[in-house]
């Protein structure tokens, strides 16, 4: 078993040391800082354990999540939500399934349910699943009177502009489709008849090469000569075919919204709609 000791160093008491002897006979010797409260006090003692005396640093400060979460409920009432984010980010990092954490990391992502963009929501999301799944019925029914009426209105909001780009976008899609789709018409018909010269090409170099085998003579010049016209005719294929691939690609990456601005901005405002629900979904 290892041994521990704290000593307490007269010159400076936010320090303590902790010397350790493991079974092999090695000591360890780790200094830690303990931070002055605002009250006075200092910040709880280090909570040790096997692993952070022999080098795997992973314990924390007891109460330093609630020093985190208090710091960033104070910058946000300040309206300094850069540096709340980053506090309450650090105390979700030390407690995860903090229902409270969880909660005001919703309330500073959203700006006290006042922005519900884009970028919010997408940082938002983490926090709605965990205030679904750790928050308490108290936390959640704080956190409903305070977003049922933003969050329904911004779902409206969300739904008809979703409207309105799905529209947009269809009717852009449509357009881009009639440009896209004659030159496909053209290239399939154009490969559909490459394939008859070769494929009589192929079939009379097959004849004459068999007729050869049988009678020889005059046969050998007719098979070369249909084999150097069916890898012309296979050349002109093999480019036909290509046309066609390129043609019927356009057609495919025009029906996907991904690859257009305007088909994202739809899937974003979609994607915003869901989070939205879900948000109203983790309150109840």
């Amino acid at each position: 078993m290892a041994e521990e000791r704290l000593i307490d160093d007269d010159k400076d008491k936010n320090k303590k040391y902790t010397v350790r002897t493991n079974a092999d006979g090695e000591e360890e010797f780790i200094i830690f800082e303990s931070a002055p409260r605002k009250d006075g006090g200092e910040v709880a003692d280090v909570q040790f354990d096997e692993e952070y005396a022999f080098g795997n640093r992973s314990s924390v400060r007891f109460g330093e999540e609630e020093d985190f979460a208090a710091k960033a409920k104070e910058c946000m009432a300040r309206g300094n939500y850069s540096t709340a984010l980053e506090c309450v980010a650090r105390a979700a990092r030390l407690s995860p399934r903090d229902g409270e954490t969880a909660a005001l990391e919703l309330r500073i992502y959203t700006r006290d349910m006042t922005d519900f963009s884009h970028g919010a929501l997408q940082g938002a999301r983490s926090a709605v699943r965990r205030v679904a799944e750790y928050a308490s019925k108290d936390t959640k029914e704080r956190l409903k009177a305070m977003c049922a009426q933003p969050v329904g209105a911004a779902v409206r909001a969300a739904c008809d502009r979703a409207d309105r780009l799905r529209a947009q976008n269809e009717s852009a899609k449509m357009e881009r489709g009639r440009l896209f789709k004659a030159p496909f018409v053209q290239a399939r018909k154009r490969f559909l008849l490459s394939l008859v010269p070769l494929a009589l090409c192929t079939a009379c170099m097959a004849v004459f090469v068999a007729l050869f085998a049988l009678y020889g003579g005059a046969y050998a010049v007719a098979a070369w000569i249909c084999g150097g016209l069916a890898a012309v005719s296979f050349a002109l294929s093999a480019f036909a075919a290509r046309k066609l691939y390129i043609t019927a690609r356009r057609m495919a990456i025009n029906r996907d919204d991904s690859r257009s601005r305007l088909g994202r901005e739809c899937l974003a405002a979609e994607e915003d709609i869901k989070i939205l629900r879900s948000i109203l979904d983790a309150v109840e």
